[in-house]
């Protein structure tokens, strides 16, 4: 697979799905469902200001591992930022592998601490929005 046939293949994922979302929008005629669909686009454009605050929560949990992950003697825990952002997702899905060798309890306070702020703070947040 060539460097272009990979970008056609992202622009048909995203054409299908800018085509699904349409197709969920003529569901607003039918008396029975226009409720629901408008509701989900509220709460879409609602979520915006949390999705903001849960990023930056996310960012600051990367960077704390990034931080953490210098100088050990098994190398380093994440290498930019990129991958500590993501392993920070993850760590909030209670996937604590990312840690490999290195853990002491530094790591797993902030892990547990990770993980009580963005599952339970937040996502009570999130239910408050909605």
């Amino acid at each position: 697979m060539t460097v272009n046939d990979y970008r056609i293949r992202i622009l048909y994922a995203i054409g299908v799905l800018i085509l699904w979302n349409r197709f969920l929008y003529f569901f607003r005629v039918f008396r029975s469902m226009g409720f629901y669909i408008r509701m989900l686009y509220e709460v879409i454009k609602d979520i915006g200001h949390f999705l903001f605050i849960l990023g930056v929560v996310y960012a600051a949990f990367a960077h704390a591992f990034i931080l953490l992950g210098r100088n050990n003697s098994s190398g380093a825990l994440i290498e930019d930022f990129g991958s500590a952002y993501f392993d920070s997702y993850l760590i909030t899905n209670v996937y604590a592998d990312i840690f490999g060798d290195f853990r002491n309890g530094l790591s797993w306070i902030i892990f547990l601490l990770s993980t009580i702020i963005t599952n339970i703070i937040l996502m009570n947040l999130l239910i408050s929005i909605v």
